[in-house]
């Protein structure tokens, strides 16, 4: 679960950097602070910890990966069902 979020953090990070994203900047900014510093706070976390963060966060870490518009769209979802069931 921990490389799922941090591979979604990179891909909006990616899209924010060269003005590709759509959603609204404020919000992204925020939702990445939030993951990022989780990580920076709990280097080591373990993957049940995560889970939990994610759960908790779950609209952050849906507003943060791409949407419906992107090809890796039905493959991340289908990643993160098999962590945490929607």
């Amino acid at each position: 679960m921990k490389q799922f979020v941090k591979k979604v953090i990179k891909m909006r990070k990616h899209l924010v950097r060269n003005k590709l994203s759509k959603k609204n900047a404020v919000r992204v900014g925020k939702s990445l602070k939030k993951f990022e510093l989780y990580f920076d706070f709990y280097p080591n976390v373990r993957d049940e910890s995560v889970i939990k963060y994610c759960t908790k966060h779950l609209d952050d870490l849906l507003f943060i990966m791409p949407g419906k518009g992107s090809s890796s769209f039905q493959k991340l979802n289908q990643e993160l069902n098999q962590y945490i069931p929607l």
